[in-house]
């Protein structure tokens, strides 16, 4: 594994590896497609970007911060996914790999899948943080819940050059709001996922790996295992329960947007965007092709 998208693109090059999927940058595929005797596949992948509060470390988004008053942790956290800059994200970095490039707006399904558009309109959240960088409202928002100047300690892949530059952006909105951004960027970060005591939000990709409904359920789930937050609500647990055995389509799509309107309201996480997902392959390897699931080229291998 190359964590590192730069030195993926000169194993390419040196022949080290027939094939890499890195983390693009524009200038990482503008290397890639500079490349002899390499062929560049474009497409998406089913992964895509979000931000998520820890609400089990009595920082800031925490209700224990506050005497366990959770509608002022709510607020706090209203605010802060009210300043992350998801257009601007977008036409910044990714639009240059991908100009067809939108805001994701669903925490479960993918865009373009049957469920999708009925998801987001029953949710709410396109209409509630919209394009993202909603500096005014956060003040709002913090004014509103009687906090000033909260510390939030952000945590993200400072080896990715892609997460990097949203990290700027995001700290650059956020301290417009009143936020005060510390820098908890990490190359480990995914084994910290689970210690929340190491930071209060965190910038990372979920990767879909199937196409069943269930396949998010240990992410909200109370104590699911990629519930890293101690986020708890017996309202959407028991529309998990429900998910996990219902067969008719009208109800699978009533119970995923319950599920997804309660998130929006609990202000758990927010969605950005599709990863873009160029595959350099070595003209010496034959047949390659990628799907957006995982293992996406891996997926025909043998």
């Amino acid at each position: 594994i190359i964590g590192d998208a730069q030195a993926s693109v000169q194993a390419l090059q040196n022949g080290e590896v027939l094939a890499t999927q890195p983390q693009a940058t524009a200038d990482i595929l503008k290397q890639m497609q500079a490349l002899q005797g390499v062929t560049v596949l474009n497409g998406v992948g089913g992964t895509f970007e979000h931000v998520d509060m820890a609400q089990n470390n009595k920082g800031p988004f925490d209700p224990a911060a506050y005497g366990g008053d959770a509608n002022k942790a709510n607020l706090v956290r209203d605010a802060w996914l009210q300043t992350i800059p998801r257009q601007k994200i977008i036409d910044t970095i990714i639009k240059p790999l991908n100009p067809d490039a939108e805001i994701r707006n669903s925490l479960i399904v993918v865009p373009g899948s049957p469920m999708y558009d009925g998801v987001v309109a029953a949710s709410g959240m396109a209409t509630k943080y919209g394009a993202g960088d909603n500096t005014d409202k956060a003040k709002q928002l913090l004014q509103q819940a009687g906090v000033t100047s909260p510390t939030v300690r952000f945590m993200y892949d400072n080896t990715n050059t892609r997460r990097v530059q949203e990290f700027q952006l995001i700290k650059e909105s956020a301290e417009k709001a009143g936020f005060k951004v510390v820098d908890a960027g990490n190359k480990n970060w995914g084994s910290l996922l689970g210690n929340t005591a190491k930071y209060d939000s965190v910038l990372f990709g979920w990767q879909s790996v199937s196409t069943g409904l269930s396949e998010s359920d240990a992410n909200f789930r109370t104590k699911g295992q990629n519930n890293f937050y101690g986020y708890s609500n017996k309202k959407v647990d028991g529309l998990l329960d429900q998910i996990q055995v219902a067969t008719d389509a009208a109800k699978q799509q009533e119970l995923v947007n319950q599920v997804e309107t309660q998130l929006v309201a609990d202000n758990f996480s927010i969605s950005i965007f599709q990863f873009p997902e160029p595959t350099g392959v070595s003209n010496k390897l034959q047949n390659v092709s990628s799907m957006s699931l995982s293992p996406t080229m891996f997926w025909n291998f043998w």
